[in-house]
């Protein structure tokens, strides 16, 4: 048994320069996704999973846990209604009509728990998509603990050099949970 952390790119937003993760690609993430997630149930079958649930690879990855009948928890940097025009109602780069907020809402109505996690009080200033980074790690490691399982992981970034030093993004995550001492098992987008 394990919990199963994942983090991953949303699709380009319409004002992006530089492709990174465009609706044309959806259908290889998912299959890589689904592949790594099997990979991830053969090794140590999951018994929770932890995610945010943004348009693109984290709501590919809740549809699949949620599929399998196992328990997400889900964490929103901010509100729900911001989370929404921010990082899933929002146009995308290359539309391919997909609703990805009745799909947020899916996963949201199925997930064990969904999870607000604001900056810190001390820190309100604080980047939101780190500290909801943070925060998933925190939880899935004291879910772990009191289940006596490990946290594995799983991320879904490209590897350019403009994106490793993002705070809060997929790979700053991925450095946190390797920092950790967390298997991640790191997926590579591929150009559709």
């Amino acid at each position: 048994m394990s919990v199963l952390l994942f983090t991953g790119h949303r699709l380009d937003a319409a004002d992006r320069t530089g492709a990174r993760f465009t609706a044309k690609m959806v259908p290889g993430a998912l299959a890589q996704i689904a592949a790594a997630f099997a990979a991830e149930q053969e090794t140590a079958p999951v018994h929770a999973a932890v995610s945010s649930l943004a348009a693109g690879a984290d709501l590919l990855f809740a549809e699949l846990v949620l599929a399998a009948d196992v328990p997400l928890y889900a964490f929103l940097p901010v509100p729900e209604a911001e989370f929404l025009v921010e990082s899933v109602a929002y146009p995308t780069a290359s539309d391919d009509g997909t609703d990805w907020l009745a799909r947020y809402r899916a996963a949201a109505a199925g997930a064990a728990a969904v999870y607000l996690a604001p900056a810190p009080l001390d820190n309100p200033t604080a980047d939101v998509f780190a500290t909801c980074n943070a925060r998933m790690l925190a939880f899935a490691q004291q879910l772990g603990a009191a289940h006596r399982v490990p946290v594995r992981a799983i991320s879904y970034f490209s590897a350019l050099p403009h994106h490793i030093g993002q705070a809060g993004g997929a790979a700053d995550f991925t450095r946190h949970m390797r920092a950790a001492g967390i298997s991640v098992r790191h997926l590579v987008p591929k150009a559709a």
